[in-house]
């Protein structure tokens, strides 16, 4: 009868600490997911460390999928504004996915390697690879949301914002942030302000924790001409994260709202956070030589023809740069 209760106690014993371990990495995976959705530095990085714990104790493809689908994502977050961060993340991303695919090789859910494959392929700008993979997933993913909105994305040289497609995927799915923030993006990049602004309010609506939306919309405001409304909402980010684009747009909207001595703290931020800002290397050069700071200015200025020697306006600049060095002589 002792034996008994013993093999008993045992088995719940067994049982109880293996769904404890299953509730355990379900619950930190819904976690990774919802902070997934925040999008922001502290959430990216917040849902790596639940991935990488999850992975130590468990390893499904669902779980490898994500974990890579939030390097990715948080690879582009980062962009231009920090790209030694942007390229070891893609880097990671990329080890990663060839774990996967060797990992899960006769496996169904390669095939969702493969559409990571493909984002990686167009974040490092080989949309013409990404555009092969695609291709060659068509049967499989055609009615899922997230291959459609990859495929709008990588088409040709750039994304049309006025392909049906696009409009089609939005108005069957209004909420899916990605597809709705990048066609947004690139009706501003066609000079639709209205449309631009009023896509970029909602998708703001839709993440108001996003220093991407948030940091998006207001460019959209001071395009309109209003930098102290814009203003108000690049202070919403830096009060999120030190994001770096926000930065730079707060130094442009308080140059625009002629405080050229606010502004210069935070072009010189931005461009300690990311030394190949070329726009912030402008503005400090025009901000100083205002001012009368004509070292300063000279030195920005080289900057600025070191790093975009083929600008439009760099005989302007080269001219700036003789009187400023004549007035000093």
């Amino acid at each position: 009868m002792f034996r008994l209760k013993l093999v008993i106690i045992l088995i719940f014993f067994i049982v109880y600490n293996s769904n404890e371990k299953i509730y355990s990495s379900e619950y930190y995976f819904r976690s990774a997911k919802y902070l997934m959705e925040i999008h922001n530095e502290k959430s990216y990085r917040g849902a790596e460390k639940l991935f990488e714990k999850i992975l130590q104790k468990k390893s499904t493809p669902e779980y490898f999928y994500y974990r890579i689908k939030n390097l990715l994502n948080w690879s582009e977050y980062v962009g231009r504004s920090n790209s030694v961060k942007h390229v070891k993340l893609l880097n990671k991303a990329k080890v990663l996915i060839s774990q996967a695919l060797q990992l899960y090789r006769y496996n169904e859910k390669k095939s969702d390697f493969e559409l990571l494959r493909s984002l990686y392929y167009g974040l490092k700008g080989y949309r013409k690879f990404a555009s092969q993979i695609l291709a060659r997933l068509w049967d499989k993913y055609r009615e899922n949301k997230y291959y459609r909105y990859l495929r709008w994305k990588f088409k040709g040289n750039s994304p049309n914002p006025f392909d049906k497609d696009i409009s089609v995927l939005i108005e069957k799915h209004p909420r899916f942030f990605k597809a709705r923030f990048d066609r947004a993006r690139y009706f501003f990049n066609h000079g639709i302000l209205h449309i631009a602004t009023s896509e970029a309010r909602y998708c703001w609506r839709l993440k108001p924790k996003s220093p991407w939306a948030t940091t998006f919309y207001g460019v959209c405001i001071l395009e309109h001409n209003e930098p102290y409304r814009a203003i108000l909402y690049f202070k919403k980010v830096l009060r999120i994260e030190e994001y770096s684009p926000a930065i730079f747009e707060m130094g442009r909207s308080l140059y625009l709202y002629g405080k050229l001595k606010k502004s210069l703290m935070f072009f010189n931020r931005s461009v300690e956070l990311n030394p190949g800002n070329v726009p912030a290397h402008f503005y400090l050069g025009k901000s100083y030589m205002i001012l009368r700071m004509r070292e300063k200015a000279i030195f920005h200025f080289k900057k600025y023809i070191l790093l975009n020697p083929s600008a439009i306006d760099i005989d302007d600049v080269k001219r700036w740069v003789n009187k400023l060095k004549n007035k000093i002589n």
